[in-house]
């Protein structure tokens, strides 16, 4: 059952070249013949932020994604699932590494269901994710970050819907044409060939996003080899878009600030540092910053430019800065010291 296919039609309607990285050997297909894939890890010659387009603030941003993937126009409109703060759905689950993993609790019913009622299975959200194994590689590659924003577009099948059979040929031109509205050139693009696993029961054929050195976003066709269904699951880096329409979150250029916000989100979905696998990430981060032998004033400044995005990111009224500031305070300093060193 588990489908291993790519949408090769979709590229042979782009009249894309299908390539091989001569350094990474990765698979890729691009408007040009070129030596290199999309991944700056492979040309060191990839400039960053040239051109910078239309700059966008983050609450614009947020606003354009989601009118364009809700849009009855669209090839497959969706439904917005807000959230009152960063929480995922599964509240057995509040650190996430891929957006999908928020629905996990849904994919084993027999129809998607948020509430009481089935609901459209096409579903925009905004979801945290956490990624604390790929801290070592923040900038040093196009595709690693240890904290950010994924905006997700996830599809789901059961026997009450039926996927189109160009169901992936519409998924890429979907996002291809979101990518254009934002004012990025099809040159531009770069698509990987790649494959995901949750190593459990989700798997499936990806193609990857690069615009200029940087990963953007995947799309994944997965199939659920428990319940033999169907799942389309796209990711998107909205921090990522953000910086390539000169916008960047500071986070993309400084650890201190990823550390902050991870320990911040943290805070704001009430997982506190300490023992156990909730507590532990949060709690190997707040060490590494008492190494770096920083104050709790050494820190203020930054930990406020956090919030200061979080409030456009989650809207203002989820957002007590007061609280937040006193809670970190209190882990990082006096009491919440125990629960980083024992």
């Amino acid at each position: 059952m588990n489908d291993t296919k790519y949408p090769e039609t979709f590229f042979e309607k782009k009249q894309l070249k299908k390539q091989t990285c001569q350094f990474c050997s990765i698979i890729f297909w691009h408007v040009d013949e070129k030596p290199y894939c999309g991944d700056a890890a492979c040309n060191p010659k990839t400039e960053y932020h040239i051109p910078v387009l239309n700059k966008v603030t983050i609450t614009e941003l947020k606003e354009k994604i989601i009118k364009f993937f809700t849009s009855e126009e669209r090839l497959i409109p969706r439904l917005y699932l807000k959230r009152a703060n960063s929480s995922t759905f599964d509240t057995e689950r509040p650190f996430l590494f891929a957006g999908i993993i928020a629905f996990y609790n849904l994919i084993k019913d027999s129809y998607i269901k948020i509430s009481e009622k089935p609901v459209r299975k096409n579903f925009l959200n905004f979801q945290q994710c956490y990624r604390f194994k790929d801290r070592k590689n923040v900038l040093q590659t196009g595709n690693h970050g240890s904290i950010f924003t994924m905006i997700g577009l996830h599809d789901f099948k059961d026997e009450n819907t039926i996927f189109k059979p160009t169901w992936k040929e519409n998924a890429l031109q979907d996002i291809t044409n979101f990518l254009n509205s934002l004012g990025f050139k099809l040159e531009e693009i770069t698509y990987h060939a790649s494959h995901w696993s949750d190593k459990t029961t989700l798997s499936g054929p990806s193609i990857e996003f690069f615009i200029k050195g940087i990963e953007v976003g995947n799309c994944v066709f997965a199939t659920d080899n428990y319940n033999k269904t169907s799942i389309l699951d796209v990711g998107l880096g909205f921090e990522r878009i953000l910086q390539l329409l000169g916008t960047p979150s500071a986070g993309l250029n400084d650890p201190l600030y990823v550390d902050l916000k991870t320990c911040l989100i943290a805070i704001l979905d009430k997982c506190y540092p300490g023992k156990g696998s909730l507590g532990f990430s949060i709690r190997k981060t707040m060490e590494y910053l008492i190494e770096q032998r920083y104050t709790f004033e050494d820190l203020l400044p930054t930990a406020k430019k956090v919030l200061k995005e979080l409030k456009e990111l989650l809207s203002q009224e989820n957002v007590n800065e007061d609280f937040l500031i006193k809670e970190l305070e209190y882990f990082y300093n006096g009491e919440g010291e125990r629960f980083i060193f024992t």
